[in-house]
């Protein structure tokens, strides 16, 4: 435990025992977290160490911020290297996802911010370095990383699209703001595949929930390397291995597997994690013999009209500002890779 102050302590926990001990009190943090997000479940976070453990030197440290004795704020991250330099990271799995810590929103929340990124800086063994990959800039960690006026390096800054479904009364509302263009190309496109003899969308049911994860990821292995694109996670297969463990055994994460098939082929297909009242977009792929159907266009608006069935509040379509998700929403948060030095 460090020092505590004005009623503030953190407390340090070390290695994948104390990751196990905590579930109890880390999942009872997450149900009332102010932001959910599948990232931090106790499941995500013990899948992901699982997969880098391995990776010398990395240790696994658990800062745990408590005010007035109440767990407030939570965060995992790894000590280990990059490029040869000491580096603190958080612990994720390694495709690109959304970096942050769980929290209880109050004024005090930036007392607690700040007393957690002092905590990472007083760690012994630690660097001075703390890495972040996809920090969310509205993050408490990056706003008191701020105000301590701690050293930074920006890499880059990528836009992360989202849908506040609470706005809209309903679907139809919401595709009624759609542009006309875009409403006519959507009803087009629907059209055409409704056409195809075979055709159906479904949400897929778990026992099929495999064999549809196998076909997305090899579908984009091949889009990777036709394309010549740099995805480690996806090309090494470990992505696979993961999503296989997450989505096995006990406290599975709510997912969605959503699919459009033309009789048991396969069009296009996407996992979608449900943290909450939140949707957060995690993998799609299509066949790209049915491109100019934009199956991948398509499969999201169902997606929107599934979120919107099921009482959502909000949806993540993840980072990238691509031409298709923008036509589906204008609100955008961002993320950043950035380096802090601590101390």
């Amino acid at each position: 435990m460090s020092r505590a102050q004005d009623g503030i302590a953190v407390e340090i926990l070390k290695g994948p025992a104390a990751l196990r001990d905590i579930q109890p009190e880390w999942d009872a943090l997450e149900a009332r977290a102010s932001r959910r997000t599948v990232f931090l479940t106790h499941k995500w976070l013990r899948t992901a160490w699982a997969e880098i453990q391995s990776g010398f030197p990395n240790r696994l440290r658990l800062l745990l911020v408590r005010d007035g004795g109440e767990l407030v704020m939570a965060g995992a991250f790894v000590l280990g290297f990059f490029r040869l330099t000491p580096v603190i990271r958080f612990l994720t799995f390694g495709t690109p996802q959304d970096e942050d810590v769980l929290y209880l929103a109050s004024e005090r929340t930036p007392l607690h911010a700040e007393a957690l990124l002092r905590a990472l800086g007083e760690l012994r063994w630690a660097p001075r370095q703390l890495r972040a990959e996809r920090l969310r800039e509205d993050s408490p960690l990056y706003a008191a990383a701020e105000r301590l006026g701690l050293r930074r390096r920006r890499k880059h800054r990528i836009g992360s699209v989202y849908l506040t479904l609470t706005r809209f009364a309903g679907y139809d509302d919401y595709l009624g703001q759609l542009s006309a263009k875009t409403r006519s190309g959507l009803k087009r496109r629907q059209r055409d595949l409704d056409a195809l003899p075979g055709y159906s969308f479904r949400r897929e049911p778990p026992e099929a929930v495999p064999a549809v994860l196998s076909w997305l990821f090899d579908t984009k292995r091949r889009w990777a390397r036709e394309g010549g694109h740099r995805a480690p996670w996806l090309m090494n297969r470990s992505v696979d291995r993961f999503m296989a463990a997450l989505l096995s055994g006990e406290d599975v994460p709510q997912h969605w597997v959503l699919t459009h098939r033309d009789g048991e082929r396969i069009i296009a297909a996407k996992l979608c994690f449900v943290a909450g009242k939140t949707l957060i977009f995690s993998k799609i792929a299509h066949d790209p013999a049915y491109a100019r159907y934009s199956p991948g266009l398509t499969l999201n608006l169902l997606m929107l009209r599934e979120a919107f069935a099921a009482g959502l509040a909000l949806v993540e379509f993840g980072q990238g500002t691509v031409e298709t998700k923008r036509r589906l929403s204008k609100e955008l948060g961002h993320v950043v890779t950035e380096k802090f030095w601590l101390r």
